[in-house]
Order: C-alpha cells, then structure tokens, then sequence
C-alpha cells in the first residue's frame, strides 16, 4: 500500500489508470471518504485539542462510516506519540494496534487527491490534463470538429456552438478507458 500522493494519482491517471476498476473503485472509495480526502493518501493531522497529536503523519488506510471517522496507518517513529496521548484505539485489532488510529476527516489535511480523482471521472477543459495521451488527442480532434463546425454555421453564434460542443458533446465523446 502505497501512500497516494497528488503527483502519483496524477501520473497514474495519465497512464491509464481505471477509476471504476475494482470493488470498490479508486472512484467509489474517493467518494466513499469526502470530497478532500482519498483511501492511501498521506495527510498530517490538525486542529486536534491534544496538541502533541497535531503534526503527525499518516496514510488513510480506511474509513468507519459508523463513527465518521478516517483510519490512519502512522509512520512508525510516530504511533509512540500518539499512544502515549491517548488516541482513539477503537478501530484497531492486536496486529495493528501500535501504527493504526482513528480520527475526524475535519482534522487531516492532505493533497486533495479525491478531488483530483472526483475531476478525473468525465473529460472537461480542466480535467484534461488527468486522461492519458490517447484520450487528450481525440479530445483535440472532436475540439477541432466543433471549432470546423462552428465556423462553418451562424456566424454569429460562433461562440456558442463551440461551449455548447465543449460542455455538452466532448465529454460524453471522450472516454478515459
């Protein structure tokens, strides 16, 4: 298990990477935590009442709908810090019990990959950049056509056939997989 860094899941959806492999799809658990947060995501923990908590580094590693909360795997040299200050051991069996702990989402920043992935799911100017090679040439091409199309109209309306071909005809022509 990797720690799933923004640049790494940018990468992987450049290579290809299915977002709706899998049960659960890095998609299905990248909604499955919220907005901000992603299954394997490095994040540091923020804003808690114990400050000697605050700063510690984890990998999302799970989430308990239950009890709302994210499920971190620490950095070894940390999961001492966080015993001695009383965390929240609940979610942990005897194997994990020393790296794992259990902690609101409002109180882990990470690098937003679950919006990156969230983006990532249908084809738009700003997601263009997440699809692999393949992928951003036919958008290119169908971009070229509607520009062809556009022109070849209404002249006054050039502008918009062109946002209604960009918003309404290119993603649903564009797939990732």
């Amino acid at each position: 298990e990797q720690a799933l860094s923004k640049e790494r899941a940018l990468a992987l959806l450049r290579d290809g990477a299915k977002l709706h492999a899998g049960s659960p799809s890095p998609l299905e658990r990248a909604r499955a935590i919220g907005d901000t947060l992603s299954l394997y995501e490095r994040v540091e923990v923020h804003g808690l009442t114990r400050a000697a908590l605050n700063g510690l580094v984890g990998v999302v590693v799970g989430f308990d709908e239950e009890k709302g909360r994210c499920v971190l795997r620490l950095e070894e040299s940390q999961s001492e810090i966080a015993r001695a200050t009383g965390v929240d051991w609940s979610t942990a069996d005897e194997k994990r019990e020393a790296r794992h702990v259990s902690i609101k989402p409002a109180n882990l920043k990470g690098e937003q990959v679950a919006s990156l992935l969230l983006e990532a799911a249908v084809w738009s100017p700003r997601s263009h950049h997440t699809f692999p090679a393949e992928a951003r040439a036919r958008a290119a091409e169908l971009m070229r056509i509607g520009y062809l199309f556009a022109h070849g109209s209404d002249r006054g309306r050039t502008t918009e056939l062109v946002d209604v071909w960009r918003g309404h005809v290119v993603p649903f022509a564009v797939e990732r997989e």
